[in-house]
């Protein structure tokens, strides 16, 4: 495995798993860091050839595992908070 490429997917990994946990605890803020650090991650991924990517492709479909499985948890917490905003928003409007 290419060492940047393998180094690059290793940072995503640990970066994906903090910010699962972030998901969990609604840390707004350890989630936009998440984000940030995994878009510079995707950037360093995007400038490796297709060769190195070729060669790293198991590393590389994990990590699209772990990725899709992050953006099932962001859609749920949000639509989580949504949720939570209507019954707030209701039960204002109702006891106003």
């Amino acid at each position: 495995m290419n060492h940047t490429i393998a180094q690059a997917v290793a940072e995503m990994l640990a970066i994906l798993e903090a910010e699962r946990d972030a998901i969990h605890r609604f840390d707004d803020d350890e989630v936009i860091r998440a984000a940030r650090a995994k878009q510079g991650l995707a950037d360093r991924l995007r400038e490796a050839s297709r060769e190195d990517l070729a060669a790293n492709a198991s590393a590389l479909a994990t990590l699209l595992i772990e990725l899709r499985r992050n953006a099932s948890l962001l859609l749920y917490a949000r639509a989580c908070l949504r949720e939570t905003h209507a019954r707030l928003a209701k039960k204002a409007i109702n006891e106003a």
